[in-house]
């Protein structure tokens, strides 16, 4: 079993944050094939319930986003990455969040839900 990200030592370089963004992008693209074939419930009143099941392991990998950016926006104030670096994965992380929120998103519409 892999181990996940969160479970993992903070990473504190270059090479550290681009594996563990590689991870994410990784467990993220599965997530979002995982949400995107949820099937919506016949019943109305079983969709939010479906809603918030399918939504938490999407909900899991944005809060490891989170995380993450907070880890490299500190490796930039220790000097342990530049300023272009930081960008640069900053903006992977950002795909990665845009991913997620769309089949978030995507799950709404589906289930009818407005969260």
């Amino acid at each position: 079993m892999a181990v996940s990200a969160s479970t993992q030592a903070a990473p504190t370089d270059q090479a550290g944050f681009e594996a563990a963004i590689a991870d994410l992008e990784s467990r993220a693209s599965d997530a979002v094939a995982t949400a995107d074939a949820v099937a919506v419930p016949s019943a109305p009143a079983d969709r939010p319930q479906a809603y918030f099941d399918a939504t938490r392991p999407l909900e899991a990998l944005d809060d490891e986003i989170d995380r993450l950016d907070d880890q490299i926006e500190d490796a930039h104030r220790a000097k342990t990455i530049d300023r272009n670096t930081m960008w640069s994965l900053e903006d992977r992380l950002d795909v990665v969040d845009d991913q997620i929120d769309q089949a978030k998103d995507s799950l709404e519409r589906r289930m009818g839900i407005d969260d």
